[in-house]
């Protein structure tokens, strides 16, 4: 991460340096019905707009290229959805240092596993909730959880085949009270396929008090989407995860190589944490919507800061929408609570070394990093 990004983060200066990494929302179709997401529904779909076209794709590309973002995320939706995906992405590979790609992992066939391996996508991110059971009713279609997990088998294939160990597989789940008890058993599954990382995630819930109170301080008639379910909340307190599996899963990541994060509110079994201070992302992540739209953040996705359509992403990123967030975001802001990204804070990152290691590493040390697990697999070069 850039000295100065960190510095202007940590001034909470209305002004920020380079972003180090840009998400994306490529597209606003999904074919799931997850219970603890509302995208599927139609939320970012606006009527008589267009989403960015392949061309306008690769323009935003290229700003993101030239103004030295080292990282992408490719995320929806579903962006396997989008038509021009395989072009998008062997696009993005040649312009940017470290491309990811976030996706529900049922289009993974052998032939788009074989593409991700040989365009040379660095990492992928995969969707899983559960067992079978579990995670296809979660994800609200039958038959979901043997796409994924083929589709995780083509691409440990694809890999072995070319002696690539990217794109590096990252198992994300999402837990809530109907998939605790599987933690272990999601673990297990990120171990089988040889997974770079292993992200558990405490289920969002934006209570309408956070959302109401986030819009008045920033006097706003919209702040959020409401993209997330209420669905599959745990219950306040008790919840935490036992202190064997957190042990069992840091240790065994750690002496795979493998990086593990698990949200604090899973290992404190709290309901909530209030955030202190302004969190990190407004400083150095940028997100772009369907549409060219430059957004705050995740939790702030109705708050728009101008759009690539009328000015570039360099100018919107320190223009005065942004900078008048960011003075407001100085004491952080009530719907904060519920983003893993605000509670895990600066301060957090630099105390676990798992998460330092997921958030502050290099491109070139991730990828040594990677290296380590992908040979510690066994994975055998079968060309």
């Amino acid at each position: 991460m850039k000295v100065e990004t960190i510095a202007k983060y940590l001034l909470a200066s209305p002004k920020a340096g380079p972003p180090v990494q840009a998400y994306w929302v490529a597209n606003v179709a999904c074919n799931l019905r997850c219970k603890s997401c509302n995208f599927w529904q139609g939320i970012y779909k606006k009527e008589g707009e267009e989403i960015l076209s392949t061309a306008e794709a690769r323009g935003l590309l290229d700003e993101i290229s030239r103004w030295g973002i080292p990282s992408l995320v490719i995320t929806g939706g579903e962006p396997f959805m989008r038509p021009d995906i395989r072009e998008v992405l062997e696009y993005a590979v040649k312009k940017i240092q470290y491309v990811r790609l976030q996706t529900n992992g049922t289009f993974l066939d052998e032939e788009m596993a074989r593409f991700l391996v040989e365009k040379g996508v660095d990492e992928i991110w995969v969707s899983v909730d559960g067992g079978r059971e579990t995670h296809d009713r979660i994800r609200g279609v039958a038959g979901t959880y043997d796409k994924v997990t083929s589709g995780l088998e083509n691409l440990v294939r694809a890999k072995q085949k070319t002696g690539s160990p990217y794109p590096v597989i990252l198992i994300n789940a999402v837990i809530g009270s109907e998939n605790l008890e599987e933690v272990e058993d999601i673990f297990d599954l990120a171990v089988k396929f040889r997974a770079g990382e292993a992200l558990f995630n405490y289920v969002a819930d934006v209570d309408e008090e956070s959302i109401r109170a986030t819009e008045k301080v920033l006097q706003r008639d919209e702040v959020f989407s409401e993209q997330f379910s209420t669905e599959g909340r745990l219950t306040a307190g008790g919840h935490g995860l036992p202190e064997a599996t957190i042990n069992r899963i840091r240790k065994t990541g750690e002496k795979l190589g493998m990086i593990t994060f698990i949200d604090p509110l899973l290992i404190s079994g709290e309901d909530y944490r209030p955030v202190k201070g302004h969190c990190l992302m407004l400083w150095s992540n940028i997100m772009i919507s369907p549409y060219g739209e430059v957004i705050a953040c995740q939790m702030l996705d109705r708050c728009v800061m101008g759009t690539i359509r009328e000015r570039p992403l360099k100018e919107i990123w320190n223009g005065p929408e942004f900078e008048e967030l960011r003075i407001k975001a100085r004491q952080g802001f009530p719907i904060c609570r519920e983003c893993c990204v605000a509670r895990t804070t600066l301060r957090a990152q630099l105390r676990d070394p798992a998460n330092f290691k997921r958030v502050f590493l290099s491109r070139k040390a991730r990828r040594f990093l990677y290296k380590s697990v992908y040979e510690h697999s066994g994975v055998k070069n079968e060309s």
